[in-house]
């Protein structure tokens, strides 16, 4: 009759628990950096126009006088942060954070004491 030992178990465990841990983590930091990046394209142009407006009154009276110029900045600002905060919605995907798809190994480093670094 042979015995199961606890140890090995624990250790694997241990060790999947910290490879869920950093993809999860990949994920995340991946999920904040598209919201900030759709965050700067929605923000953006319509900054630069109000800096344009500012700088060259002529502009600004160009753009009252026709809203129709302002259209394409604005739509497309919209669009790309509607897009974008879609994308978060429905998810990244873990194969994509960790570079999986690209081809590359998608290897978790770990230090001496086999803890994720």
């Amino acid at each position: 009759e042979s015995r199961i030992e606890a140890s090995p178990l624990i250790a694997s465990l241990r060790r999947t628990l910290s490879s869920v841990v950093e993809v999860l983590s990949l994920s995340r930091a991946a999920a904040k950096g598209v919201e900030w990046q759709a965050r700067f394209l929605a923000l953006f142009p319509p900054i630069v126009l109000t800096a344009m407006a500012v700088v060259a009154p002529e502009m600004g009276q160009m753009w009252s006088s026709n809203p129709l110029y302002l259209m394409p900045a604005l739509i497309g600002s919209g669009g790309s942060y509607l897009l974008s905060m879609r994308m978060i919605r429905t998810g990244l995907s873990i194969e994509a954070s960790m570079g999986l798809n690209l081809g590359e190994s998608g290897d978790i480093r770990l230090d001496r004491m086999g803890r994720v670094l």
